[in-house]
């Protein structure tokens, strides 16, 4: 744990650096599945991509503490170990934790857990919109 603390004492220096001198900036996480060309430059870029860890998983609790460029694969590898399971597991294994939580990687098994407004108690289903604001039909029943 020290290690991240350490990381992140380290990227939260360059974040307040950055904000004082009121300069842009990127985060650079490591590899990615966009196909743009990328214009990164070290001088305006924080890199994250170090934050690869699953720090603990509490099988009592069911929780797991990990850091945002933990591979999907390997979150499911040390949840496994423990005989746990995470309730989402994008279809990807390339995704990492912190891109699918991002990115709302609802994938096959989301519908269980109605991603963005959690378990389905009543709640409706969220509703896909276009760019112009009109509704669709709920994300929940868009795959079937």
């Amino acid at each position: 744990m020290e290690a991240h603390d350490t990381a992140v004492r380290r990227i939260a220096a360059q974040v307040k650096t950055f904000h004082e001198a009121q300069k842009p900036f990127r985060i650079y996480h490591g590899s990615t599945n966009s196909t743009r060309t990328s214009h990164r430059r070290a001088d305006n870029t924080i890199d994250t991509s170090g934050l690869n860890h699953v720090l603990s998983v509490d099988k009592t609790g069911m929780t797991a503490l990990v850091e945002p460029n933990v591979p999907m694969d390997e979150l499911v590898d040390a949840t496994l170990a423990h005989g746990l399971v995470p309730p989402v597991v994008m279809e990807f294994p390339g995704i990492t934790a912190g891109g699918g939580f991002s990115g709302t990687s609802g994938e096959s098994s989301s519908f269980r857990l109605c991603w963005r407004t959690g378990p389905r108690r009543g709640r409706r289903a969220p509703t896909r919109r276009t760019c112009s604001g009109a509704r669709r039909r709920p994300l929940a029943r868009s795959a079937w």
